[in-house]
């Protein structure tokens, strides 16, 4: 099973019915919780701050704040505990792995917004490049190894867009993912109004589909709970393998930390998923 890469971040996954974020909220430094607002003045420093907002995504607490350092316009995001979630940093700041990869997807495109970005101990780099009118983004982890690279449907696989298609709706973004040696697609779909992520393995095979906590059955739904105690639910996916066995894959954060998980067949646990 592959490990779920939050993402954010990106977003980095799967098939779901996605929910709506919330308007953002325009706010000011005191407005903040302690905790971020120090987080906040650390980074920003003798900066200028020039505007925050604070969004919910998928029930977390964000605040997005825009300063001005020393002319140039940067960007970062902080959690309501004060985690540093990502924080915008000039090409030159990168590592020198981190800048050769870049630098070779690059190939004559003009150079977006670069977002160093934090998850619990990973640190990974998301770019925004963009070549005439095409706007592409990719995301290159700390040793310089390119994990999420956005795609055109027509340069994916035809199993892969044989997939796709069969999910109908409208197709969005398309993201090709490595992760521990595997290659996989993350498409967006829109049908009925609804935006929805799928998991597509090289070979064509739908490998998850995100999906909410009430899809599941209920004996799923109590594992799932009783697991989570108190802390946040992200995320869950339905993953099928070669034989079509169904598994739940859950991603959350518990006491400030990912705490994702399996849960199987007959509703049993199966143990981390690191």
């Amino acid at each position: 099973m592959r490990d779920l890469f939050l993402g954010l971040l990106l977003s980095c996954a799967v098939a779901i019915a996605v929910r709506a974020a919330e308007p953002a909220k325009s706010l000011a430094l005191p407005d903040l919780p302690a905790v971020t607002q120090k987080t906040v003045q650390k980074h920003v420093g003798k900066g200028q701050i020039t505007a925050i907002e604070q969004r919910i995504d998928e029930g977390e607490t964000i605040y997005e704040v825009e300063f001005d350092n020393h002319g140039q316009k940067r960007g970062l995001s902080v959690g309501a505990d004060g985690t540093l979630l990502s924080i915008e940093v000039a090409l030159a700041e990168t590592p020198a792995p981190v800048r050769k990869t870049i630098n070779e997807q690059l190939k004559g495109a003009t150079l977006g917004v670069i977002d160093k970005v934090f998850d619990d101990d990973e640190v990974s780099y998301e770019v925004e490049i963009k070549r005439g009118p095409v706007e592409r983004s990719f995301t290159v982890d700390s040793n310089g190894k390119l994990i999420h690279l956005q795609v055109d449907f027509a340069e994916t696989p035809k199993g892969v867009q044989k997939t796709i298609t069969a999910q109908g709706g409208k197709v969005g973004e398309i993201f090709r993912v490595i992760e521990k040696g595997q290659l996989y697609y993350d498409a967006e779909v829109t049908k009925d109004g609804q935006k929805r992520e799928i998991s597509v393995g090289e070979n064509g095979h739908l490998d998850a589909v995100r999906v909410s906590l009430s899809d599941l059955p209920a004996p799923a739904q109590k594992t799932v709970k009783e697991r989570l105690g108190n802390g946040h639910l992200q995320r869950v996916d339905k993953c099928f393998d070669d034989r079509e066995n169904v598994t739940f894959e859950i991603s959350a954060k518990k006491d400030g930390k990912r705490f994702d998980f399996i849960v199987g067949p007959q509703a049993r646990f199966k143990g981390m998923n690191k």
